[in-house]
């Protein structure tokens, strides 16, 4: 399942605060290990909804489903962030962001 852009930096905020207070925390202390708890949960959640497309997957925008679907054409070098998949998509091929298709957007096959 794909997060919305809401879900996805409400779910960013959340970790950044429980860093943060790992940081400012005595190592061990029960806020620091809180804090430890609570970034192990955000970041199973995030690991548990997280999907690598490959080539050939069908995928749609939750948020934009009118949109009709995108067939994954090619995959660039993942270390980037721009322009990694080619899509094609009713509007002809085009290249997007690796956060939009993985975060934002929900495998159909």
């Amino acid at each position: 399942m794909a997060f919305t852009n809401d879900e996805w930096y409400h779910l960013e905020y959340r970790l950044t605060n429980a860093r943060r207070n790992m940081r400012y925390h005595d190592e061990y202390s029960e806020p620091w290990t809180n804090a430890r708890l609570a970034m192990e949960e955000i970041l199973s959640v995030k690991k548990a909804n997280h999907t690598l497309p490959q080539i050939g997957d069908l995928i749609t925008d939750t948020e934009w489903p009118d949109d009709g679907l995108g067939v994954i054409l090619e995959v660039r070098d993942r270390r980037k962030s721009k322009d990694v998949y080619r899509v094609l998509s009713r509007e002809g091929p085009l290249w997007l962001d690796k956060e939009y298709i993985e975060y934002q957007c929900r495998l159909l096959s």
